[in-house]
């Protein structure tokens, strides 16, 4: 009976231990599940920051675009002309009208 006693007592004690293993284990893993899931986090303000700049250059680059359009040489080169020829148009206009006594339109 004491010989089945100390069986039970060492069964017991190796249980115990056992357990004791599984919650450290547990205790491990919740910390490395704490970690990550910080790391996570901090990843994902990251790539929201990211995203937040990436939108912001694709709007400075449609921006930088027209006013490269505008400004670059193509640019002025046709508001130049385009005024030139409205004024053109104006004073051939007012020649064809003195001329033709206003029964001419360009």
């Amino acid at each position: 009976r004491v010989q089945r006693i100390a069986e039970v007592d060492t069964i017991v004690s190796a249980a115990e231990a056992e357990v004791d293993r599984f919650r450290d284990a547990a205790k491990t893993a919740k910390v490395a599940y704490n970690s990550l899931q910080s790391q996570l986090d901090e990843v994902n303000a990251s790539l929201r920051e990211m995203e937040s700049k990436r939108e912001d250059v694709r709007r400075k680059l449609v921006v930088m675009s027209g006013l490269a359009d505008i400004f670059g040489s193509r640019g002025i080169q046709t508001y130049l002309l385009g005024n030139a020829v409205n004024t053109l148009q104006a004073y051939s206009q007012f020649y064809l009208d003195e001329l033709s006594d206003n029964y001419q339109k360009l």
